[in-house]
């Protein structure tokens, strides 16, 4: 064999060597793992297993183990896997479970008796950014709605008769800070037999002291007749007493200072209110019925213009009386004279119940317009207006 002498040659006589190398190398472990022989190979049978097929598998022992099925039940020879949950390929699986396990005890405990939500427990639901990291899945805002209207329905069960199937469900949702209770103090009756409540209303601030007694009265050391000269005042700064029937059952020592009388007796009302509910726990419904436990009225702001610009209330009236023809019987259609007290009450039902800008007089927080002529009288730009327009409208 001759070598090459060129450089090119000899690389081109390695490349070949290695081709051969790493194909004989390559025959070897087809070989072997085919278990046939050639000149290449040698005979070695030693560390080798024989080969073993896996048992047959045997359904009698499978039918064994799974309970007895009635006739066309299920044949274990087509067994497969399952998902444990019915939603395993949704997109919210852990929330599909929930809202599925919502409605089934929704429909199986719907008859049961129930209570008006505002007499319900209150409880801080989850809102929908914590039921995500709950549950860990994207749910979407629309469908937590839906599944919050199921829990404020389980929520409405009684008390007394909820199960504890329904209990455990709503935990889930329940926020574990609860607001209202952490905020809720109950004024503790201490050993004289006395109860506190605190009420405000506008800038007036009242404390109210309640014991078992025959119904008298001192507001900062004199008597109720003696405090408040009006009536109403009198009967607002004890409503709770008397709505609830308790007013000769209770004595009321109590404080007010700040704003004026209304404010004070409105005040009185829901300090006594919450002293009352301390002694008797059960009243707090009838209480929060009629708003004596809170006073939701807002706070009485400054004036506002009825209309934006000038002119607008000339238009806006003549639109209203264009749009009411069609359905008012008019005066003049009888041939009676056209009274403007009996038109005007035809015409503005529909109209704005202050369209009076007049500041002078204040007519705005005096009694709705629709049947009061005072107002249309004594504002007498409108008054003049309305009076040629309905004129000027008669049929020549």
């Amino acid at each position: 064999m001759t070598l090459p002498s060129s450089r090119h040659g000899l690389s081109t006589a390695l490349r070949s060597l290695q081709y051969r190398l790493h194909s004989s190398r390559l025959s070897d472990a087809v070989t072997a793992a085919n278990g046939t022989r050639c000149l290449s190979t040698e005979s070695s049978s030693a560390g080798l297993e024989p080969i073993r097929a896996a048992p047959e598998i045997d359904y009698r022992a499978i039918r064994d183990m799974v309970p007895k099925i009635p006739p066309g039940g299920l044949d274990v020879r087509y067994a497969r896997a399952m998902p444990i949950s019915p939603s395993y390929f949704a997109r919210t699986t852990r929330f599909n479970d929930t809202y599925l396990a919502l409605e089934k005890l929704l429909k199986t405990y719907e008859n049961l008796p129930t209570i008006p939500y505002s007499e319900t427990e209150r409880v801080v639901w989850k809102n929908l950014n914590d039921f995500r990291r709950n549950v860990g899945e994207p749910v979407k805002a629309s469908e937590y709605v839906k599944c919050l209207e199921i829990v404020k329905r389980l929520h409405q069960i009684h008390p007394k008769l909820m199960p504890k199937k329904v209990k455990t469900a709503l935990w889930d949702f329940t926020r574990s800070v609860q607001a209202f209770k952490a905020g809720e103090t109950v004024a503790p009756i201490d050993k004289f037999g006395r109860t506190i409540g605190n009420g405000r209303r506008k800038a007036s601030t009242a404390r109210a002291f309640l014991v078992e007694g025959n119904g008298e009265v001192l507001i900062n050391g004199k008597t109720l007749v003696e405090y408040f000269g009006r009536v109403h005042d009198r009967e607002s700064a004890v409503w709770a007493l008397h709505a609830t029937g308790r007013l000769d059952k209770y004595n009321v020592w109590a404080t007010a200072e700040g704003g004026g009388t209304t404010g004070q007796a409105d005040a009185l009302t829901l300090a006594i209110a919450k002293a009352l509910m301390a002694h008797e726990p059960a009243l707090k419904p009838a209480l929060r019925r009629g708003n004596r436990l809170r006073d939701t009225r807002p706070k009485e702001g400054g004036e506002k213009e009825a209309w934006p610009r000038e002119g607008e209330k000339e238009t806006y009236m003549g639109q209203e009386i264009v749009l009411s023809r069609k359905s008012i019987k008019w005066p003049w259609a009888s041939h009676e004279p056209p009274v403007l007290e009996v038109i005007l009450p035809l015409v503005f039902p529909q109209c704005k119940p202050y369209f009076c800008n007049n500041q002078a007089t204040n007519h705005k927080r005096s009694s709705p317009h629709i049947f009061a002529r005072t107002i249309y009288t004594n504002c007498t730009l409108q008054h003049n207006f309305l009076e040629n327009l309905f004129f000027n409208m008669q049929p020549s």
